[in-house]
């Protein structure tokens, strides 16, 4: 019996790429898998049906103070070390290079022994280059959510991309969008955490009286589109939501917002609101600065924004020149796309465990 650790720095219900994980190492005979996760926005222990969960709980908001953030990485990496020692653990599976930083001790000894996943872009990156450097070169193999992101990653022998869906989503595809309603809703959900993005977006179409936002979720920005739903009869929010409703929700939409800051981090990641305007056949309306504008262009899956003054006049066009037997062959190309990635990510599971 091989023994697995998967070491994610976060809760797994922040988490959609760990259900991956588990379904695919599931499939693999004779092998063990831990997850390793920080509780440290939610109080209460995993409750989901995956058993071999080892939680590590202190609370660390990501609005502290830098120099507490290390204090807490530093007692979370030594958590994990006694965890895998204990554990007697084969191979790990690291997410994201912070933690991998903080671990680069054990991860000398587990050379060839580890994969590193890479799920985001973080702006303390670009002052541990050296380090993740050597860790790219220990490493099995490096698994990335999203192609943009070899535009600041190193090179590596073995890289395949694992996508923040499953198999399962995609499987439950729905049909493709086929009209628009008179009253165009634009829906934004899940995380709400650009403020400043999505209310330029409003206004911009402030002259539309044929178009409603809806905001379904939470985060740092909720209050401020709560009170902004209070004073534009043009926004709803509705905070948060069951995540089994995510697609209901979805469904009763005619496009779903994907405008984000222009951010390294944020253009070159692929928003989990791609995947699900994919598999509910609800267009999707995207920055042209970002990795999604590729796929949009290529598999005509929405629209691309090339200007706030111009995006309404875009939405027109659009819905005027919809078409959508284009739309659901380009969608699934997409659907096949990711499919074989999926294919990708668990052949290197099997080498690796191999």
């Amino acid at each position: 019996m091989i023994n697995v650790a998967l070491i994610n720095s976060a809760e797994i219900e922040f988490s959609p790429y760990i259900d991956i994980y588990i379904d695919i190492f599931n499939q693999v005979s004779d092998v063990n898998l831990y997850v390793i996760e920080w509780r440290r926005s939610i109080s209460s222990a995993y409750s989901g049906d995956f058993k071999n969960v080892i939680s590590y709980h202190r609370k660390s908001s990501l609005k502290c103070f830098k120099i507490f953030k290390l204090f807490d990485y530093i007692r979370f990496s030594n958590f994990v070390r006694d965890v895998v020692k204990k554990a007697k653990i084969d191979k790990l599976v690291v997410v994201d290079y912070v933690i991998a930083f903080f671990l680069k001790d054990l991860l000398k000894k587990y050379s060839t022994n580890y994969l590193i996943d890479i799920r985001d872009y973080y702006s303390v990156t670009k002052y541990i280059k050296r380090s993740i450097k050597l860790i790219d070169e220990r490493a099995y193999g490096r698994i990335i959510s999203s192609k943009g992101f070899d535009i600041w990653l190193n090179p590596i022998k073995r890289e395949v991309v694992c996508h923040n869906t499953s198999l399962l989503r995609l499987n439950k595809t729905y049909p493709s969008h086929s009209f628009f309603n008179k009253k165009i809703s634009i829906l934004t959900i899940g995380q709400l955490s650009y403020y400043e993005t999505d209310s330029k977006l409003i206004e911009s179409l402030s002259d539309k009286d044929n178009i409603e936002f809806n905001f379904n979720g939470l985060g740092i920005d909720s209050e401020k589109f709560k009170n902004l739903s209070k004073t534009n009869p043009k926004v709803h929010y509705f905070g948060k939501y069951k995540k089994q409703d995510e697609e209901e929700i979805a469904l009763k939409s005619d496009f779903i917002n994907i405008t984000l800051c222009n951010k390294l981090s944020k253009n070159t990641a692929m928003a989990n609101r791609f995947y699900l305007s994919v598999i509910c056949g609800v267009p999707m309306i995207v920055n042209n600065y970002s990795i999604q504008a590729e796929y949009v262009k290529k598999y005509h899956l929405g629209i691309i924004l090339d200007s706030y003054q111009n995006i309404g006049k875009q939405i027109d066009d659009y819905i005027l020149n919809y078409n959508s037997d284009i739309y659901t062959i380009g969608r699934k190309s997409m659907l096949r796309l990711i499919e074989n990635d999926f294919i990708g990510f668990k052949n290197l599971i099997n080498n690796f465990i191999e």
